[in-house]
């Protein structure tokens, strides 16, 4: 058990802690936890904990935290995924994927080819909130990356000063990524911008230009949302790190 990770929200405040239902559930009915056995607990904000299960019953785990310690698995600079939504399969395995990455923002943004608007995104931000926490655990992040409430593309732009910002396009004179990212000094934060299936427009992108991103190529095909976002978000992380 002792290479097992579960969520706690935020830093405990005692020594003994409860695990909520689902991670509950994964320890006593998944992973077959039982009193006595070791876990690795992170709290969201950066922290991991040495504990032991002192009650594993009736849905509920009960664990002593035994020691702490800030261990810090992210990217050396602040990496940011702006996506046009897609379709619920899609969009769980773009958060699962910049989560694995180490994207530490998300931020959905609608566009004029834009097929999704959530009308509850309240109820899909708690979905993606738990994809999160499931792609922490396995590749071993302890800090949570946020997620945004959806935006417009030109809101979203305005607030993006201060970031270096790449938006994917078929473009003849869009370039490569390790074109933009090459220079001086190595960004301290880059927003990732991906359209949905139709593309961006070229209004959007002359938008997206006009407010200081940069046009860039992903190859000569036309990419899936989710495969485009994989792609971008992996080859700007290869170059930087």
């Amino acid at each position: 058990m002792e290479h097992d990770r579960y969520y706690i929200d935020g830093r405990p405040k005692a020594e003994v802690v409860e695990l909520d239902r689902e991670e509950s559930h994964h320890l006593i009915h998944v992973r077959r936890g039982g009193v006595g056995d070791t876990v690795t607990l992170f709290d969201g904000v950066g922290n991991e904990y040495d504990a032991e299960i002192l009650k594993a019953r009736k849905g509920t785990a009960t664990l002593r935290i035994t020691a702490s310690r800030a261990v810090n698995r992210e990217l050396p600079y602040r990496l940011a995924l702006a996506f046009a939504p897609t379709k619920s399969q899609a969009m769980d395995d773009i958060v699962r994927r910049a989560t694995e990455i180490g994207a530490a923002a998300l931020q959905p943004i609608y566009c004029e080819n834009s097929v999704v608007h959530y009308k509850d995104f309240a109820r899909k931000c708690e979905k993606w909130r738990r994809t999160v926490i499931e792609a922490c655990k396995q590749c071993g992040r302890n800090v949570l990356p946020e997620i945004a409430t959806p935006a417009s593309i030109g809101p979203f732009l305005q607030r993006c000063g201060g970031s270096l910002v790449l938006i994917a396009h078929l473009s003849p004179e869009a370039k490569s990524i390790r074109e933009c990212l090459s220079g001086a000094s190595k960004p301290e934060s880059v927003v990732c911008l991906v359209g949905p299936e139709g593309g961006f427009t070229e209004g959007e992108v002359v938008l997206a230009v006009a407010a200081g991103a940069r046009v860039v190529t992903l190859g000569p095909t036309r990419l899936r949302a989710e495969t485009a976002a994989v792609a971008m978000l992996s080859a700007v992380t290869s170059f930087l790190l």
